[in-house]
């Protein structure tokens, strides 16, 4: 009797198909391979693009601060140079990274209505027939002339913590010599944001890094581990303004005024540049909504209720200038939701308790805390009898970088 071989061939073809599927699997493993290795060059590209654009920057300035000086300073109006020497043309400048990477970086200043601006393109070149990898980045330039000191007035700054709980948006610079603590930041945020210490963040579009080993992936960028900066002491400030003659006419002492007899005041409207001092330590509690004052405290100010303080011109938007400002050896605190054009500065801690609005600046030689969320920009534009006048050589108010490929 003959048996019958149905199963002949059936190994070789099942050898086959696992052959055929190996196969498959390979090709896929190799397809996301070189992805990866081309996602990984992109990256790494861009990022050179991006450092090749930062370094312009420091161009810019340079080339800012050697063209004009405060006493020969230059100035936009409607788009054109309406005073000083007329803006440096564009400059190129070319380099060899590591790693074949070859590139330039073309910076330049113009007019943009009233606002002089810089402009610095990074560029990594690809080879023949390929496009290069660009980042620009824009610049908004204070031009040399006389201001206020932006080492003193630097946005917001703290030798202790800096805590902003709540949605925040920061158009200004923030520094700490210890740690930051920031909830949700606003994705059109610009400045510097550093710190000393560590920083701390719900927000995932906020990018970290360490001073010494990080690389700044965008303009919205907070820096951890980075040089301290100097707070300056409050009652420096407010000795110098109690003993400073042409302060004289100006000041108020709380406790011995017929008008008050008291650190206890309400305040109303416009002060036309009166200076209240409460001294002896005790704590200078204020309520109502007032401009164009200087509040001087050796102990504790405490504002009660909703602030609205700061100059303002009813005829524009917001105030043109800062003209009001706390300055306190002990702790500044707003105990209420505030809209305010004020410098605050505080050898101890500045506590805000509501929602805020705040154009100005803040200086804690403790901490700063605002439970309820900031709207924050630096103001440049101050007025008053207190603050100190200084020549500016040039600098760069904030940046922002610009769509690129």
């Amino acid at each position: 009797m003959r048996s019958c071989k149905c199963q002949n061939g059936a190994a070789l073809i099942v050898a086959i198909v696992l052959l055929v599927v190996a196969t498959l699997l390979g090709l896929s493993s190799y397809r996301t391979s070189v992805m990866e290795e081309r996602m990984s060059a992109n990256q790494r590209f861009s990022i050179a693009a991006f450092q090749a654009a930062e370094a312009g920057i420091s161009d810019v300035v340079g080339s800012l601060r050697a063209t004009y000086a405060p006493d020969n300073p230059v100035t936009c109006e409607g788009g054109v140079v309406t005073e000083g020497a007329a803006l440096p043309g564009q400059q190129e400048v070319t380099f060899s990274a590591s790693g074949a990477l070859s590139g330039s970086y073309v910076y330049w200043m113009e007019c943009e209505g009233d606002q002089l601006v810089g402009f610095s393109r990074g560029q990594i070149d690809m080879g023949e027939d390929v496009s290069p990898v660009t980042r620009i980045v824009k610049l908004y330039l204070q031009p040399p002339g006389e201001g206020i000191s932006t080492d003193t007035y630097y946005g917001i700054k703290a030798d202790g913590d800096i805590v902003l709980r709540g949605q925040n948006v920061i158009n200004g610079n923030i520094h700490t010599n210890s740690n930051l603590t920031i909830n949700n930041v606003d994705g059109e945020a610009v400045g510097a944001i550093t710190a000393t210490g560590t920083i701390t963040t719900s927000d995932k579009d906020l990018d970290v890094v360490d001073a010494e080993t990080g690389e700044c992936g965008s303009v919205m960028c907070a820096v951890s581990g980075a040089d301290s900066m100097f707070i300056e002491p409050a009652i420096d400030k407010i000795n110098s303004i109690i003993e400073g003659e042409e302060y004289q006419p100006y000041i108020v002492d709380l406790l011995t005024h017929p008008d008050y007899m008291s650190c206890d005041i309400d305040l109303e409207g416009p002060q036309f540049g009166a200076i209240y001092y409460c001294s002896d330590g005790r704590d200078l509690d204020v309520s109502g909504n007032f401009n164009g004052a200087t509040l001087l405290s050796m102990g504790k100010i405490i504002h009660r209720g909703r602030s609205d303080l700061g100059d303002y011109n009813d005829e524009v938007e917001g105030p043109d200038s800062v003209d009001t400002q706390l300055i306190a050896v002990g702790n500044i605190e707003m105990r209420g939701n505030d809209d305010s054009y004020v410098a605050l500065w505080s050898d101890a801690d500045v506590v805000q308790s509501g929602t805020s609005t705040l154009y100005g600046s803040i200086i804690a030689g403790g901490t700063v805390t605002r439970a309820g969320g900031i709207n924050f920009s630096s103001w440049d534009s101050y007025e008053g009898i207190t603050f100190n006048r200084v020549k500016r050589f040039g600098n760069i108010l904030y940046w922002v970088e610009l769509e690129s490929n």
